[in-house]
């Protein structure tokens, strides 16, 4: 049976979560999940009105990776380090 997403954030003991928005969470999502301490990560939209967005119909929330890593591995500030390295916060829709 599949598992219905309610777009709550993932939450696991001993774990720490982080939920970053970019202009692109595929990128963000293949650059992150690969790094040491990194368990799981999920797209998605975050932000806005949209109760339901999807990749057509997402209004005016943010392309965004969901980050469940263990803190005892990876730190959230090299989480942060690596998201920024493809992420340019100036530049137009970011």
């Amino acid at each position: 049976m599949a598992t219905v997403d309610d777009g709550s954030i993932t939450q696991t003991p001993g774990l720490e979560t982080a939920v970053l928005a970019g202009g692109c969470f595929w990128g963000a999502q293949e650059l992150l999940r690969k790094r040491p301490g990194v368990i799981s990560t999920r797209v998605g939209y975050s932000g806005g009105t949209n109760a339901h967005a999807t990749y057509y119909n997402h209004g005016s929330q943010a392309a965004s990776v969901e980050i469940a890593f263990d803190p005892t591995v990876i730190s959230s500030s090299a989480i942060l380090d690596v998201f920024s390295q493809i992420h340019d916060p100036p530049s137009t829709n970011r």
